[in-house]
């Protein structure tokens, strides 16, 4: 539940919306599904029927259970599939690290301990060794807003900036999802954090170095 009534109208995209717990907030998503107009979300719980007035405020109603966020995106790279990429944000330096720590709404494409197996020893080591190069790694898998790939239509291509205003491609065919070359899983998609959502990719997206 929210403090105050908020309809679909007055929704911004990546608006942080209080609970009336007054200790945590419920992030908003608008985006356009299709050619007919807006949809609307909160965190990841899709809005199936909006704007439901009642005698005392608005109700929605969506398709899933909001479980509290408690873990942000610092907790997840502290898992053990996703060691290589911690090991990269913090070889990137404090600034890295905090600017991580303080974002509100993040997306990270992850790629996990076996998608940097992909890539020669001697590359991952040289990127270690260079805070600089290493930086561009981690910032070459991020956006600096909420993308849901359970909202990526079939067949279309999405261009979209990462954090070193460079194009990302993300398309859908088949039933899988790709970003670049890279394929998401879909059941490691959309995972929502306090900071931001993180998709796990099957291959590291190597910036130009």
């Amino acid at each position: 539940m929210l403090g105050g009534q908020l309809n679909t109208y007055n929704m911004i995209d990546d608006q942080l919306a209080p609970c009336l717990d007054g200790q945590s907030n419920l992030r908003l998503q608008v985006f356009r599904k299709s050619s007919r107009g807006f949809s609307y979300a909160i965190e990841h719980a899709n809005i199936l029927k909006s704007d439901i007035i009642s005698r005392n405020g608005v109700v929605h109603i969506i398709d899933k259970v909001l479980i509290p966020i408690k873990e942000n995106i610092m907790d997840v790279l502290a898992k053990p599939d996703f060691s290589k990429f911690s090991q990269m944000v913090y070889a990137g330096g404090p600034q890295l690290v905090n600017a991580m720590r303080a974002s509100h709404a993040t997306t990270l494409f992850l790629p996990t301990d076996e998608a940097f197996q992909h890539l020669p020893n001697s590359v991952v080591e040289k990127l270690l060794a260079s805070p600089k190069d290493a930086a561009k790694v981690v910032q070459n898998h991020m956006l600096l807003n909420i993308m849901l790939i359970e909202e990526c239509l079939e067949n279309v291509k999405y261009r979209i900036e990462n954090m070193l205003q460079e194009p990302l491609e993300i398309a859908a065919n088949d039933g899988t999802v790709y970003v670049n070359n890279a394929a998401i899983e879909i059941a490691r998609s959309d995972h929502m954090t306090k900071n931001g959502v993180i998709h796990v990719i099957d291959k590291v997206l190597m910036p130009d170095i």
